[in-house]
């Protein structure tokens, strides 16, 4: 395909804004982290400045040599062992009015035998247990990959896929600022659910109406982590981790 070419540029922005005439595009309209772990974004077995490590057992953190950049964690071999890692500062709220969308691209060793979350949540030391967040989540002795929608201990949620052992999925969830009112009138909070089949086609699920749910009372930071499921040492590799929120 030709490339498209404008020589007078883009714009994110109504003709009356200050930034109309620039031709670029305005990135401050959002909220944005993005990772491609080609570095280790400052994760290291021990806590640092920028993150919260929660670990049982011995567990280890590294860049893999692989394609695209990929972080690894590794948990020691009893069971139980787990490591949770939480960027610290509470920096994403989600809100009715405003966009708000979650992407990556993740696998564990052991589909079957393993627990872990990945996405938003409040700050804890026991994410797998955490009251409040956005994000997906995997029982043990459970393959099913499920989507969660979570305010003080209330979920909505939603199976998106099976998990299969070192296979990556790529998986969302996107809000889109707008409340749908229900049958009675009452506002619902849609949440889309979005995973990419064995053709790398985006498929969506069965969307959460969260009315209750939706976590509009607290601050959520980026989190994630794997824990065993019995005594043989799993792990989980990121190959990236995007969360973008309307200012």
């Amino acid at each position: 395909m030709i490339p498209l070419r404008n020589a007078a540029g883009f714009t994110n922005h109504g003709p009356d804004d200050p930034l109309a005439k620039l031709g670029v595009i305005d990135q401050s309209r959002y909220s944005y982290w993005f990772t491609d772990f080609h570095r280790s974004e400052g994760i290291t077995a021990s806590t640092a400045n920028d993150w919260t490590i929660a670990a049982t057992g011995a567990a280890a953190v590294a860049l893999q040599d692989e394609d695209g950049g990929v972080f690894k964690l590794t948990n020691a071999a009893a069971n139980s062992d787990n490591i949770f890692v939480q960027k610290v500062g509470e920096s994403f709220k989600w809100e009715a009015t405003k966009k708000l969308a979650i992407l990556g691209r993740f696998k564990v060793s052991d589909a079957t035998l393993s627990t872990f979350v990945f996405g938003l949540q409040i700050t804890d030391t026991t994410p797998m247990d955490v009251t409040d967040g956005i994000f997906f989540y995997k029982a043990s002795a459970s393959t099913t990959l499920t989507a969660r929608v979570e305010k003080n201990n209330t979920a909505a949620t939603t199976d998106v896929l099976t998990m299969a052992d070192n296979t990556y999925v790529e998986v969302a969830i996107v809000y889109a600022g707008k409340p749908v009112p229900d049958n009675n009138g009452t506002a619902t909070y849609p949440f889309k659910v979005f995973y990419k089949d064995s053709g790398g086609i985006w498929r969506q699920t069965v969307t959460i109406d969260a009315t209750t749910e939706a976590p509009d009372d607290e601050e959520l930071t980026i989190s994630f982590g794997v824990q065993n499921g019995e005594g043989v040492a799993k792990t989980m590799s990121i190959d990236f981790f995007l969360v973008a929120k309307e200012r």
